[in-house]
């Protein structure tokens, strides 16, 4: 099938740069090209996760109940729904894998609870998973799978007595999933708002595997950047650094020892998109240039999914505002010296983000996420860029 060309705009220094031409659908031996569309089915897509061009799992869900979907280069088709979450506006599913033949799949049940299957190429399957000891609404919101005996899985739980949520880490040998010990480095003020420590974020390369999130900071209504590393041995907590009062790393993506990248926001006077990169000895803040404008006309924007191939070649999504109250979707590419909007479909509906990204090769680009329109109707969305 063919469809609607992404046009490209580049981002420099800031500003807009003018319109390239368009990029052109193509077909391939193996598959049709797609550009993106709206999926048929309510809800929202939150992860992806790409193997190839005809190859592209995405997940999500439609009300109350998880999806998953299954494109193979010429239909998206429903592969798995049915699991009841436990928000009835729909709990986001994280997915991952390594083939078509081992895939994860986690989100939380109705009654508040991890679950995690995974798919064998015929079916998805329950796999146990341990709590923390008294311990409530212990959430896996990211998963990332390096082989089949080796898998990460991170979110963070509460408390049964109330108080401040810690880290939480799970990892999968090829037998089973256990609790990895994980850093907690919130400094607790005293205040009643807490001194949470999340985790959103896992991407694991080799031997070596990145978390991220954010932690309690000690200053009121302060939240830093949280980014632990696994060296092999144990999950350590390593410095990275804060834009403005209240920072937050959604995403990770580490294609080799000296290359990774974070990605979220810096909540200061306006929502910020932040960017992260870490070279093999330090992580250090890359400038991104915010195409939206909040209702104060500052530049605004949202980073919520990474996805790198190396140094030179970074893509992200998420989601910027414009005058009137609406959300566009945000993708853009990092060549190594600045960064290149993509121009994704218009679209006339209130909110339109993007909430994940997964680019298995140069010019294969998949980027999933969700529409809102003013009666509150939500709608998935697929992009392809290549």
């Amino acid at each position: 099938m063919t469809a609607a060309a992404l046009a490209v705009t580049a981002v420099a220094g800031g500003a807009m740069a003018a319109t390239a031409a368009p990029v052109r659908a193509h077909k391939t031996a193996a598959c049709d090209a797609w550009g993106g569309a709206s999926l048929s089915y309510s809800g929202a897509l939150t992860s992806v996760v790409a193997f190839s061009a005809c190859d592209v799992w995405a997940a999500g869900y439609e009300g109350a109940h998880s999806l998953v979907v299954h494109w193979n280069g010429r239909v998206w088709t429903l592969i798995r729904s049915g699991m009841v979450t436990s928000d009835g506006a729909g709990q986001p599913v994280a997915i991952a894998g390594t083939s078509d033949h081992d895939i994860w799949l986690s989100t939380m049940n109705a009654k508040d609870r991890p679950v995690v299957e995974h798919w064998n190429g015929a079916r998805f399957s329950a796999v146990s998973v341990p709590q923390p000891a008294n311990s409530i609404g212990p959430s896996l919101v990211s998963v990332s799978a390096v082989s089949r005996t080796d898998a990460w899985a991170v979110g963070w739980y509460s408390p049964a007595g109330g108080g401040p949520s810690s880290t939480l880490v799970e990892h999968w040998n090829g037998r089973a999933w256990s609790i990895v010990p994980s850093p907690n480095p919130s400094r607790p003020s005293g205040q009643f708002i807490g001194s949470d420590d999340n985790l959103y974020g896992v991407s694991a390369h080799g031997g070596a595997a990145w978390a991220v999130g954010t932690f309690f900071d000690g200053v009121i209504d302060g939240q830093s950047t949280l980014i632990e590393q696994w060296n092999g041995g144990a999950w350590v907590w390593v410095k990275s650094p804060d834009a403005a009062r209240f920072n937050q790393l959604n995403a990770v993506s580490a294609d080799s020892a000296s290359d990774a990248w974070a990605v979220g926001f810096d909540g200061g006077l306006a929502n910020a998109g932040l960017v992260e990169h870490w070279n093999g000895a330090t992580w250090q803040q890359v400038a991104f240039p915010n195409p939206g404008r909040d209702g104060k006309d500052r530049p605004s924007a949202i980073l919520n999914g990474v996805s790198a191939l190396s140094p030179d070649d970074v893509w992200v999504c998420g989601t910027y505002p414009v005058p009137g109250g609406q959300q566009r979707t945000l993708l853009a590419h990092w060549n190594g010296a600045s960064w290149r909007q993509i121009a994704t479909p218009a679209s006339v509906k209130l909110t339109n983000l993007l909430n994940a990204i997964s680019v298995p090769a140069a010019s294969d680009v998949w980027s999933v996420g969700g529409t809102t329109t003013v009666k509150g109707v939500h709608q998935m969305i697929a992009l392809h860029h290549g």
